[in-house]
């Protein structure tokens, strides 16, 4: 009997979902948890979706054991800000929403 190999996201591809989405607005969604926290630490939705757009990928992109979605942590330099944004990528490929976990500076 084979054993099933199961392909993990790679950098690139997550990276390519992400800018995509960034692209197209309405495939991000913000968790509340995001929302609290951008409004805390005055993080602008502007700032997290220039990361989207050109921030590199610091950790990830790892499967969350609950979701099963993919998560990573970008990071980009933005209005006079180090801004980090966790996102979450469906795996669901076909429209992909990105969802925006957590952003802090």
């Amino acid at each position: 009997m084979r054993k099933v190999v199961k392909f993990g996201m790679t950098q690139r591809r997550a990276l390519q979902l992400i800018r995509t989405a960034a692209q197209e607005t309405d495939r991000v969604e913000w968790s509340s948890h995001a929302k609290k926290r951008m409004r805390q630490r005055k993080v602008s939705m502007t700032q997290v979706l220039r990361v989207l757009k050109t921030g590199g990928i610091l950790e990830g992109p790892y499967e969350d054991i609950k979701t099963g979605h993919w998560k990573c942590r970008l990071e980009q330099f933005t209005a006079g800000d180090n801004v980090n944004v966790v996102v979450a990528i469906e795996r669901n490929e076909d429209s992909t929403p990105i969802i925006i976990v957590t952003a802090m500076e």
